[in-house]
């Protein structure tokens, strides 16, 4: 069972170590707290990409008495790494961070249940949508233009829609902060709170001030929406994946277990940029019967002169799920004393019926792997455009004081040996089976996506048909 890389080079450090900047060496004692030594340590030691002796030498050598706060360390630390490595997923949480970080990953969360966007408004606040694609690229690229956080969704059955809300509301107010030209985070961040409390919003309603108050409850995310019936027949079920938190896979077999009726599967993973790989590894499992899932090479905490890799091959048969791993010292070694490991599988679905997924460049990571992993085992095919390109691990690791160090720590791969690439220096996205642009009314935002001009839909939509008539799959030759 070969593990090796179909298009990435033998692995090795970086050849840019002569572009790291000089660095001065401290040697005396240092009060400041040790924190860059922690996390370059501990890069060191968990980083997929290792520093040669010399590059670590000089990254030792930018000592903590050189900077002047645990702030300044963690930024020193983030350049000093991805200097060497060229890689931008590098970061240092502080405690507070971490913890929204983790937040940010659940499936739910005290809140009100908006949707919102920042929009160009105009001077008496209300929202400026564009009529055509001129107008849109003319805002857009203009930075002059009043900003305001507006909403764009009202979920049933919330304290939004309990309270009032409506789209188009732009948020003024929120328990007396002026949330008027704010960014969209920092509305969030106000909106969210514990469960059961209070919450005042002004919102500007066609102009006019409206006060709305709600109580914060308990709001899912929604990975995935609602599903429908398409097609000149109303038997292709169409289903819009969002993303990959926690609860994606069993939200995606709820929505597949109300179309009984569909005669093939139109999946739209446009700009899901991924998320919880154990999720994406679950949502196959409802639309392939049997075969290679995926392939993963992982750094384990090693010395850098002697590493450690974990290489693991994900399966599926009839009614198991199995995970094959071995150890290598390098990524591209074949391992040996495999470990095989089964468990219950998800219920297969499918039963046959033809899948076409559409794809994006905003289709990235853990979606990447679901869609290759759904490709290649089964009567489908992709339509839209390349996807982003980004088969890469980040792990955290605990460091000095609270502080967490993200790295990139292993490699994805598709079931035919497929790596994405590390979407920056390196990038193989997955290409389309039949290739269809983005309109313009689309990526402008004139028209939203599933509406009459949204052309990949029409296609994937007419591709189902074709399929589910007997028609044989188009197959690109790229990935």
């Amino acid at each position: 069972m070969p593990f090796e890389f179909n298009n990435s080079k033998p692995h090795s450090s970086s050849p840019d170590s002569e572009h790291l900047v000089a660095v001065d060496y401290q040697t005396k004692p240092c009060s400041n707290s040790p924190l860059y030594r922690n996390i370059v340590d501990k890069f060191f030691h968990v980083g997929y990409d290792i520093p040669t002796a010399e590059q670590r030498r000089q990254m030792k050598g930018r000592s903590d008495c050189l900077v002047g706060s645990n702030e300044e360390a963690r930024k020193k630390a983030n350049e000093s790494i991805e200097g060497v490595t060229k890689d931008p997923y590098n970061y240092t949480y502080s405690k507070e961070e971490y913890k929204q970080h983790k937040e940010s990953l659940k499936s739910s969360f005290g809140g009100l249940g908006l949707g919102i966007d920042l929009t160009v408004v105009d001077s008496d606040g209300r929202p400026v949508h564009p009529t055509n694609v001129e107008e849109a690229k003319r805002m857009e690229a203009d930075d002059s233009l009043p900003r305001s956080v507006v909403v764009s969704e009202v979920r049933k059955d919330t304290p939004a829609a309990k309270a009032g809300f409506q789209t188009d509301d732009v948020i003024s107010n929120i328990n007396g902060v002026d949330e008027l030209h704010r960014n969209e985070d920092a509305v969030v961040s106000d909106i969210r709170g514990p469960l059961g409390t209070s919450i005042r919003v002004t919102v500007l309603r066609n102009g006019e001030p409206v006060e709305l108050k709600a109580t914060r409850a308990e709001i899912k995310t929604t990975s995935v929406d609602d599903p429908e019936y398409r097609g000149k027949d109303n038997d292709i079920a169409y289903i819009k994946i969002k993303n990959f938190h926690v609860d994606a896979s069993t939200q995606f077999e709820a929505a597949m277990r109300k179309m009984p009726d569909a005669k093939a599967y139109v999946l739209d993973f446009r700009d899901d940029g991924g998320g919880e790989v154990d999720e994406a590894l679950k949502l196959p499992q409802n639309l392939v019967e049997r075969g290679s899932l995926m392939f993963k090479t992982k750094r384990e905490e090693s010395s850098p002169d002697k590493p450690i890799y974990s290489s693991t091959q994900y399966r599926l048969t009839a009614d198991r799920f199995f995970t094959v791993e071995g150890r290598v010292s390098n990524p591209t070694m074949q391992p040996a004393n495999l470990t095989t490991t089964g468990s219950e599988r998800k219920s297969y679905l499918a039963n046959g019926k033809p899948i076409v997924m559409i794809t994006n460049g905003g289709t990235a990571s853990a979606a990447e792997l679901a869609i290759a992993a759904v490709h290649d085992n089964s009567l489908s095919e992709t339509v839209g455009e390349p996807s982003h390109g980004k088969g890469i691990i980040q792990c955290n690791w605990p460091v000095t004081g609270g502080w967490t160090m993200k790295t990139t720590c292993g490699r994805y791969l598709t079931p035919t040996k497929h790596w994405m690439g590390d979407s920056e220096r390196h990038r193989y996205p997955l290409q389309p089976d039949k290739r269809v642009k983005t309109p313009d009314l689309i990526a402008y935002g004139v028209k939203p996506y599933g509406s009459s001009a949204d052309d990949q839909l029409n296609v994937a939509i007419a591709e189902a048909e074709r399929l589910k008539l007997g028609g044989a799959p188009i197959r690109s030759n790229a990935n």
